[in-house]
């Protein structure tokens, strides 16, 4: 499913749930309605500004939840029994112009549903095959250009401001993209939901003499023991740090008391490693 179909079956619950809700319904019928209509705003409200980028949604299930699911359950079982179960409203039917409307709520609802489940799964597979993968030579500045949005999105009910400044040239680097990512996510929304009450996240590149780096500054965070503690050491995060050293790359840190502080991803240039 592309970002189009997403946001066109996304805009499909939303105008069949209003439609619904104005409709000309019986008493019984219109307290199920008002509910499936609420839970429409929640995932309509859940995915609003939502990067329109081939993975975002993949990237975006974990964040949202249980409810997330059990409300398209909700939606679909909601919308199937005004279709189908005139038992369960007193005999109440649909009117003949509301009909359509709840079946292509429970089209739309079941069809978000199944491709999210899919996703989740997807998931799954790409985690184990990227366990097994290989580092690879990839534009980090290209790549930050494309995640920086995401994780604006990841952050947006933080009091956070997350801003990213492209290098004025690609910085090629050798390391597994996958887990590259992974790790970036997890600084930054580490640093911006556990280390932070509220202030700037700056990502910035630097080319060094082996390494590219990635510094990441923070208002208000000093990388104590206690705050590096819960970025890499609880909760098996010190895979994440771990990874990292296997494909030769490290962190730094940096401290400007009173200020805040900077974790400096470096991984190697990959130009050193296409000339072998």
């Amino acid at each position: 499913m592309t970002p189009t179909d997403l946001a066109a079956l996304l805009a499909a619950m939303r105008r069949a749930a209003d439609l619904l809700h104005a409709a000309e319904l019986a008493q019984a019928q219109r307290p199920i309605v008002q509910h499936v209509h609420k839970l429409t705003g929640l995932i309509s409200e859940a995915l609003d500004g939502l990067p329109d980028q081939p993975h975002a949604l993949q990237a975006a299930l974990p964040t949202l939840g249980e409810d997330f699911p059990r409300h398209l359950e909700t939606i679909q079982h909601y919308a199937r029994l005004l279709i189908e179960s005139p038992i369960s409203f007193g005999g109440a039917t649909l009117p003949p112009d509301a009909l359509p409307i709840a079946e292509a709520l429970y089209t739309a609802s079941r069809a978000l549903h199944d491709h999210c489940a899919a996703l989740r799964q997807q998931t799954i597979q790409e985690r184990l095959h990227a366990r097994r993968g290989s580092p690879e030579a990839f534009d980090w500045n290209a790549h930050l250009q494309e995640e920086a949005p995401l994780l604006r999105y990841l952050l947006r009910r933080q009091p956070i401001q997350l801003d990213f400044t492209p290098h004025d040239a690609p910085l090629r680097v050798f390391a597994r993209r996958y887990h590259t990512t992974e790790l970036i996510r997890h600084i930054v929304l580490t640093l911006g939901t556990e280390l932070m009450a509220y202030g700037r996240i700056q990502l910035r590149l630097q080319p060094e003499a082996a390494c590219h780096a990635l510094r990441i500054d923070a208002t208000g965070v000093q990388f104590t023991p206690s705050e590096t503690a819960a970025l890499f050491n609880r909760h098996g995060r010190h895979l994440y740090r771990e990874q990292l050293d296997a494909d030769a790359g490290y962190l730094t840190f940096e401290r400007q008391p009173g200020i805040g502080g900077s974790v400096i991803v470096h991984l190697p240039q990959a130009a050193a490693h296409t000339a072998e």
